[in-house]
């Protein structure tokens, strides 16, 4: 009886993570969705300026998909295509996310659907380039 109410329990547990992970696959996806055939284009034959070759840092053209509130910052979402780093999102749109100061957000007019200069560090993240 003992090993039923275990085994109870570890399932009940394993469906709470399983139904919670699918949301956030779910959200991205529909990011995805929204992308209209020309904006798909315009990140695909975005051209690659290598910033540094040791370090892998490079800058391409973004299109921000999301900005929400998260406290004294907003957290942006920013799609881009992948054509450097060779994983299970190379050669299909990735998403790289930030966190910006609703000043910054503010003084740069910055909007869902704006293209930008987007600065990509495979080893520290990405950012958006305020010129």
């Amino acid at each position: 009886m003992q090993y039923l109410v275990l085994l109870l329990v570890v399932v009940v547990v394993v469906l709470i993570f399983a139904l919670s992970g699918n949301r956030g696959v779910d959200k991205i996806e529909a990011s995805f969705e929204d992308v209209t055939d020309e904006q798909y284009a315009i990140l695909k034959d975005s051209l690659i300026e290598v910033v540094s070759k040791d370090e892998h840092i490079w800058n391409q053209v973004g299109l921000v998909s999301s900005i929400k509130p998260h406290g004294a910052k907003d957290t942006v979402r920013v799609l881009w295509f992948n054509k450097v780093i060779r994983n299970d999102s190379y050669g299909q749109i990735a998403i790289a996310q930030m966190f910006i100061s609703k000043k910054t957000v503010k003084d740069h007019d910055l909007h869902v659907g704006d293209y930008v200069s987007l600065r990509l560090d495979a080893q520290r993240g990405a950012s958006i380039n305020f010129q």
